[in-house]
């Protein structure tokens, strides 16, 4: 999986994670799990049709739940 952030003034540089996995759940549905190089998991999923998103993030001593919108952005070039 190779992701990064768009927030703030300039996106961060694309990271590459050796461990991840979509799993279609409907049409519209898809679930992305990863583990980071730094031992992080996360888990989303995505409403590909209304652009919802849950998420679950957790490592070492941590669990954080999110809720939110996401965008589809073009690949980099």
């Amino acid at each position: 999986m190779v992701w990064r952030s768009v927030d703030g003034k300039e996106p961060t540089k694309l990271n590459h994670e050796k461990f991840s996995a979509v799993a279609p759940i409907s049409d519209d549905v898809v679930v992305v799990s990863y583990l980071s190089a730094g031992g992080y998991t996360l888990t989303v999923a995505l409403n590909l049709k209304t652009f919802q998103m849950a998420a679950f993030a957790s490592g070492h001593d941590t669990w954080v739940q999110q809720k939110g919108t996401f965008e589809l952005l073009p690949e980099p070039a």
